[in-house]
């Protein structure tokens, strides 16, 4: 007899992100933090959590220009857990200032052809 895997969760819409500060070496630092809950499979190429699988959150983590650490997959794990997170999630990391983030309701296209045909004079024409 086989057991009965019930379907991962799914949704049109995105989740809404969480804002987390913090400060290290002096700078001040921001990360936007998803909270999916269990039983969401995502795919990823991340430092942590990268690849095919079920995933509780998504935390992505400002770093400071030149970081320098060499376990940056231990550094998201750390981060992870000082935010409460539970579970297998996602972390990346950026040196982009992650408050200038904004959501874009326009539908995702498959193919670059789809958005030239849209916007004729876009960057992909």
């Amino acid at each position: 007899m086989s057991a009965v895997i019930p379907p991962p969760h799914t949704t049109t819409g995105l989740l809404p992100p969480q804002q987390l500060t913090r400060t290290e070496d002096g700078e001040q630092l921001h990360a936007l933090l998803w909270r999916a809950g269990a039983g969401w499979r995502m795919i990823s190429s991340a430092v942590l959590g990268g690849g095919l699988g079920e995933r509780a959150w998504v935390l992505n983590a400002q770093v400071s220009h030149g970081y320098r650490r060499t376990d940056p997959d231990r550094h998201l794990a750390d981060l992870a857990a000082e935010a409460r997170m539970e579970g297998p999630g996602v972390g990346l990391m950026t040196a982009a200032d992650v408050r200038a983030t904004r959501r874009d309701a326009r539908p995702a296209l498959k193919s670059p052809g789809a958005r030239r045909r849209m916007h004729p004079r876009s960057e992909y024409a």
